[in-house]
C-alpha cells in the first residue's frame, strides 16, 4: 500500500512535478553530450534537490528555507565526493 500523505494536494503536486522533472531531465540527457551533459546533470539534480527540500519543508509545516538548503548542500556535497572518488579511481564520468 502507498504511504499516506497528510497533505493530499501537496502529494499530488509533488507527483506531477516529479513526472515533469523526469521528462525534462531525460530530454536533456538525449540532447547533450560530453561536458555539457555532466553540467546539465549537476544543475538539474541540484534543482531537483531544491524541489525535494522545499516540498519536505512545506509538508512538515516548517519554513521551506532550512530543509531546502540542507538537502541541496548535502546532495551537492555527496555529488562532489562521488565525483572525487570516481576521478581518484579513474572511472568514466561522462
Amino acid at each position: 500500500t502507498a504511504r499516506r500523505c497528510h497533505h493530499r494536494d501537496l502529494c499530488r503536486a509533488g507527483r506531477r512535478l516529479s513526472l515533469g522533472y523526469r521528462r525534462v531531465a531525460a530530454g536533456l540527457g538525449l540532447l547533450l553530450t560530453g561536458v555539457y551533459k555532466v553540467v546539465a546533470i549537476v544543475i538539474v539534480t541540484i534543482i531537483g534537490l531544491g524541489i525535494a527540500g522545499t516540498l519536505s519543508g512545506i509538508a512538515s509545516g516548517m519554513s521551506a528555507w532550512k530543509p531546502t538548503l540542507r538537502v541541496m548542500l548535502g546532495g551537492s556535497l555527496a555529488m562532489a565526493i562521488t565525483f572525487g572518488v570516481g576521478m581518484l579511481f579513474g572511472t568514466a564520468v561522462a
